[in-house]
């Protein structure tokens, strides 16, 4: 129609492309393309300019549990821009006890930013200042490792932290204080 006509053939040189798009129904709406993942697991870091916790990130994707032939694995990718996070921070000169496990909804980044300024200015009041301030530590030995993120709720986030405590033995024998901080996440 568009062609027989002589001022549409003029208006319209090539016919136009029509598409038709298919009506949402029951199996789109529940089911999702599963796409494989290009992406590696594990912990790296932004490689932003400005960043100062990229040479503290330890790149792996997965992590011994101490005292045991176990190693725990990490599912996704992170970085140090990652929020939501629980994190291990250990000491390269301690082979045991000196693991921490801790948990920020903030950026890591950010919470790394407090442990170094607490370290540099020997503000020990913090069980990993306390340590990296003690002596033959400094900063050099410190990493980090994300082990998970992408929490729903701060309680969940708490909840896995503890685990995560209980799983490398951080409250016995490691830089966590102990069980009475959990008193309050407990219902």
């Amino acid at each position: 129609m568009l062609h027989t006509d002589t001022q549409l053939k003029q208006i319209f040189p090539a016919l136009p492309l029509l598409f038709y798009r298919q009506p949402p129904n029951l199996k789109k709406m529940i089911v999702r393309s599963a796409l494989p993942k290009t992406t590696k697991a594990g912990a790296f870091p932004c490689n932003s300019n400005r960043c100062e916790t990229c040479k503290y990130i330890l790149c792996k994707d997965q992590v011994a549990i101490p005292n045991t032939q176990k190693v725990d694995t990490i599912l996704d990718q992170y970085s140090c821009a990652a929020s939501n996070v629980v994190y291990m921070i250990t000491c390269t000169r301690c082979y045991t006890g000196g693991i921490y496990i801790g948990e920020t909804g903030q950026k890591l980044r950010t919470r790394m930013n407090h442990y170094r300024h607490k370290i540099n200015t020997k503000s020990c009041d913090t069980p990993v200042g306390q340590h990296f301030c003690s002596q033959n530590h400094s900063l050099k030995e410190m990493q980090v490792l994300i082990l998970k993120g992408n929490f729903k709720t701060e309680l969940e986030r708490k909840i896995y932290e503890f685990k995560c405590m209980e799983l490398f033995n951080t409250l016995r024998q490691g830089l966590n204080l102990g069980v009475r901080f959990m008193s309050h996440y407990v219902t």
